[in-house]
């Protein structure tokens, strides 16, 4: 008996102890009972089987895929490339190859990164200053910064970061002749802008430099038009430009909406990607997918189960159905690939294109409604009152709610820097 009190006690101790020590009992989550094959693409799509590098490379600290292998042997080559890919598709590294080929080459070369904004050029200002450290004998620096607020070792750095039009006040002063003859590699990222407003500045760049460059974009629009042209820059610079074009990503990007409504379920909301296309719809014409729009695997199990419901597809959708589809892949209760899931996406959207207009809209319907009630009532909420004002008074209850679903840490962007600083000193006074 005095052991049982004893061992009771040291067990309530030790609760409290994690108590004291800011642990807490995580919960247990009830979920639907489903089979292995479908929990995987509709509950936990991020672990299914990736491809990955199987080779080393000495030029990298990690196995490469076949096209950034790709991108070391164009760069080592000294001719131009043109790199598409998405977002967290593992692009970024190759610029910050050539920065540091260029350090280990002398003190005296220069490699450019150009990006559009002012608080990117910040950001990639500080990353290579935390990544890079290299010491110089005079008056030499590692990095260099000129944004439209401030300059600083621009002149006298070995790799410098900068916004278009001030890289383009560089170039086209004769003053600097000398130090344009030094540069190694230009790096563009973002190089998309060159289609939005000021894009002639990108342009001109692209004409003005004719050093080797990396152009790194994942929203390229025209690509083939503006590939064209480039290839015909290089030509005359006697370089080829090389083009790769990676579709996948190894972490998929999942959309919400946030809202301030009392209840934690109803604040953040999934948002389906087919509450983008659902007023695209008309009777006139035959739905198509766009070819750059894609549905990650718990969206199509989303989209399944709603024509299934509705009774929209036939048998087409029902051999489409997680466990009857993926029976066929070796292994399927442990070993499903995201390829597996990208051929099984395409055949979804397939089957939804061949649905009549009415039935389209009806399958839309039923799966945007939460998002779309989620939208209405921040439209609402925006009648009311400016958006400024709606930002301010909700940025410290998003973090709330991000923070209870386990979603922190975060960025938050916004178009205007006054209104992040706005942002961030109306959540101070809150939490004070």
């Amino acid at each position: 008996d005095k052991k049982d009190k004893k061992d009771k006690k040291d067990k309530k101790d030790k609760g409290k102890d994690d108590e004291d020590e800011g642990y807490k009992k995580k919960k247990t989550v009830a979920l639907d009972e489903q089979s292995a094959i479908r929990y995987q693409v509709a509950v936990a799509p991020e672990h299914l089987r990736r491809p990955a590098g199987v080779e080393g490379d000495d030029r990298v600290p990690f196995k490469p895929d076949v096209w950034q292998k790709r991108l070391l042997d164009i760069v080592d080559s000294g001719h131009s490339c043109l790199c598409v890919a998405p977002t967290a598709s593992g692009k970024t590294f190759i610029a910050y190859y050539v920065m540091e080929m260029c350090l280990r080459a002398n003190d005296t070369e220069v490699v450019v990164y150009v990006a559009p904004s002012s608080a990117l050029v910040d950001q990639v200002y500080h990353e290579i200053q935390a990544r890079f450290t290299k010491r110089y004998t005079g008056d030499m620096h590692l990095t260099g910064i000129f944004n439209t607020s401030y300059r600083e070792d621009h002149l006298k750095c070995q790799i410098l970061v900068a916004e278009p039009e001030c890289l383009e006040i560089m170039l086209t002063d004769p003053a600097n002749s000398e130090w344009v003859k030094g540069i190694r590699h230009v790096i563009f990222d973002e190089v998309h802008s060159v289609g939005l407003q000021g894009g002639e500045r990108w342009e001109r760049l692209l004409l003005y430099q004719s050093a080797p460059f990396l152009g790194l974009s994942a929203t390229l629009g025209d690509v083939e038009s503006f590939r064209g042209w480039l290839e015909r820059v290089e030509v005359q610079r006697k370089r080829e430009l090389h083009f790769v074009n990676y579709a996948e990503r190894h972490n998929d990007l999942a959309t919400y909406l946030w809202t301030n409504r009392p209840a934690l379920d109803q604040q953040i909301v999934a948002m389906h990607p087919l509450w983008a296309i659902y007023r695209r719809l008309t009777a006139e014409r035959r739905f198509e997918f766009p070819s750059d729009f894609k549905l990650l695997p718990e969206h199509c199990v989303q989209l399944l189960d709603a024509m299934a419901e509705l009774k929209a597809g036939g048998d087409k959708m029902m051999d489409l159905q997680p466990d009857t589809y993926f029976n066929r892949v070796p292994d399927p209760t442990y070993n499903i690939s995201m390829r597996d899931a990208r051929n099984w996406e395409q055949l979804i959207k397939a089957c939804f294109c061949e649905l009549d207009y009415l039935k389209q809209r009806e399958v839309l319907e039923l799966i945007i409604k939460p998002a779309d009630a989620a939208a209405r009532h921040t439209e609402e909420q925006l009648k009311q009152k400016s958006e400024r004002v709606y930002l301010t008074e909700t940025m410290l209850p998003l973090v709330k709610s991000l923070q209870a679903a386990d979603m922190l840490p975060c960025i938050i962007f916004h178009m205007t820097r006054d209104n992040v600083t706005r942002f961030a000193k109306a959540m101070e006074t809150q939490l004070k």
